[in-house]
């Protein structure tokens, strides 16, 4: 008796995003670096992204780094969601991310300006991240 086409295209895509799940999920773990990367996406009105870039550059990335977080990049999208801003800052560990976030939620200089920053957003979303072996980011 034949299996349908569809049945056996269903089961070659489960097999091959089960694979992909495997085979990210094991490289991932066999990664040698111990870096992670912060990644955050502000969802920022247009009328509010003059001075969210200047919050950004005069107090938010400074204050960051002088809590233990390396900015390696920000970006502002100019084609789609042009309301979105992006930045990653590196982390030597997951140990150094966290002394970081604990010691930057512990400041008083945070919890003044941690205020401005959430009238000018209408939302985040962060991650961590790992490099791949290929990543030119390391």
């Amino acid at each position: 008796m034949r299996t349908p086409i569809r049945v056996t295209a269903f089961a070659a895509t489960l097999l091959f995003a089960g694979g992909l799940f495997v085979s990210q999920t094991s490289f991932a773990q066999s990664s040698e670096s111990t870096k992670v990367f912060w990644m955050v996406t502000m969802e920022v009105p247009m009328s509010q992204l003059p001075a969210y870039h200047k919050l950004n550059q005069e107090k938010i990335f400074p204050l960051h780094a002088r809590c233990g977080y390396k900015w390696v990049a920000a970006w502002q999208t100019i084609v789609g969601d042009i309301e979105e801003v992006v930045g990653v800052a590196e982390f030597a560990s997951m140990d150094d991310y966290l002394a970081a976030r604990k010691k930057l939620l512990a400041s008083a200089e945070w919890a003044a300006v941690a205020p401005q920053l959430d009238t000018m957003s209408r939302g985040i979303r962060t991650r961590l991240l790992r490099a791949t072996s290929y990543s030119l980011i390391q």
